[in-house]
């Protein structure tokens, strides 16, 4: 991946991981989006694809909340 050998300071992914909101395309989001670097690095804003369904919500939490509290 070519953002890998640049090595930017920071890496936001704006949106549509998902294309229909199912559990299965969050999974999939998550292992993208921890290939990309650590969570120090790398922001998500989900789209309007990604928040399709009842359960996007709970889906974004349990796969790409990347925030400790």
């Amino acid at each position: 991946m070519d953002m890998k050998r640049i090595d930017p300071d920071h890496i936001c992914v704006t949106g549509d991981l998902a294309n229909l909101g199912l559990e299965e395309e969050f999974k999939q989001g998550a292992l993208m989006l921890n290939s990309l670097g650590p969570e120090s690095k790398v922001s998500v804003i989900p789209g309007n694809h990604d928040a399709y369904g009842l359960k996007y919500m709970d889906y974004i939490k349990t796969y790409w909340w990347r925030l400790k509290t």
